[in-house]
């Protein structure tokens, strides 16, 4: 989702290109998180927060590259994981991840 946000938009920032252009501990292949991707890490929180390096979410929005229309995009409050629909000119955090294989 976020390779075909990057193309997609030209005004930036976005928040996929900020995501994309992070860079943490030498890694640079990060992405904006589907929706169904928070909600993995939604539900997996207390899992995730035992392992080193991983820093919980604050009780804010967060963006997902997930998208309901052309102007309004899927968020996730981090609170309850309750997922909604938002303008895409509203002010969320992000949380940039990387998908690796084990």
């Amino acid at each position: 989702s976020t390779n075909a946000i990057l193309q997609a938009c030209v005004l930036v920032p976005t928040a996929a290109s900020m995501c994309h252009s992070y860079v943490n501990n030498g890694f640079t292949d990060w992405v904006l998180p589907t929706a169904g991707d928070l909600e993995k890490i939604y539900l997996s929180r207390e899992t995730f927060s035992g392992l080193d390096g991983f820093e919980d979410l604050t009780s804010d929005s967060y963006w997902s590259s997930s998208q309901y229309s052309r102007d309004e995009a899927k968020g996730m409050r981090w609170s309850d994981g309750k997922i909604s629909s938002e303008d895409k000119l509203s002010e969320m955090k992000l949380r940039a991840v990387r998908y690796v294989s084990f």
